[in-house]
């Protein structure tokens, strides 16, 4: 899951809703890099999900909800978290875009990307490198957010499988 402004209440909803399987979930949200983040306690008591800070080279476990650092791109490889102090894309560190990408090369069609609102085109990048791995991309419907710039960038794009608000993105993952 990646968003920006305006996100963080929907990632809530969509944490808050999910069914408790056995997957395991990233998130980042873009964050002033020097700015204490309360995401995870905040999504900690919304959920049956253990969620953490990424580590780096942590190994990924399923039933875990793992969420970028304001400071550094996650990134999965082999198993494990990697993260990258690389620059920023997009404007963005830590960028959806990598984040996407990664997931994508390494869970291929087992994975799900989910866009949520913000501002600039990151997470838009490499949506032809997900469709080309069979990895679903939801993008959220743009008329329910004020920031819409990052959900046009991605639905201009053309490399999307589903356009949904935040309750039907709820009910899908259901």
């Amino acid at each position: 899951i990646g968003g920006s402004a305006g996100s963080i209440e929907k990632i809530m909803q969509i944490i808050r809703n999910l069914p408790y399987v056995d997957i395991t979930v990233f998130i980042t949200v873009h964050l002033l890099p020097d700015a204490k983040s309360y995401l995870c306690e905040i999504l900690q008591n919304e959920t049956q999900y253990i969620v953490k800070q990424a580590k780096h080279k942590e190994k990924i476990k399923k039933n875990h909800i793992y969420i970028a650092t304001p400071s550094s791109h996650i990134l999965v490889k082999d198993g494990h978290i990697e993260l990258s102090d690389t620059k920023s894309m997009n404007f963005a560190k830590p960028s959806i875009d990598m984040m996407f990408k990664s997931v994508s090369d390494y869970y291929k069609h087992h994975a799900i990307a989910i866009i949520t609102c913000g501002y600039g085109k990151d997470g838009s990048v490499y949506l032809p490198n997900l469709q080309e791995n069979k990895t679903e991309v939801i993008i959220e419907d743009p008329s329910s957010c004020e920031a819409q710039d990052m959900l046009l960038n991605a639905i201009n794009t053309n490399n999307y499988n589903r356009i949904l608000t935040i309750d039907q993105i709820e009910q899908y993952l259901d």
